[in-house]
């Protein structure tokens, strides 16, 4: 597991509940596109209010931080699935 916590920019979809679920983000200039969402919990970190994603892209699990406080996205951690 690689440890990366640098900020990114995120597209989000809006389900009809009001609950944001990222689709793409970008990541050293490229666009990598979400398969799908493992898992989502809330959490405090430094203080502020966070949403943790823990997301499935084509050979990768990472996980995607949204600072609830500072209205950002974060790519916290990158693990590439061996096939």
């Amino acid at each position: 597991m690689k440890y990366i916590n640098s900020s990114t920019r995120t597209l989000v979809d809006f389900t009809p509940g009001g609950e944001a679920i990222p689709i793409y983000f970008l990541y050293q200039n490229r666009r990598i596109k979400i398969d799908r969402v493992l898992d989502k919990k809330q959490s405090r970190k430094a203080f502020n209010n966070c949403i943790i994603y823990r997301c499935q892209c084509r050979d990768r699990l990472l996980e995607l931080r949204w600072d609830r406080d500072k209205d950002r996205w974060y790519i916290d951690k990158m693990e590439i699935i061996n096939p």
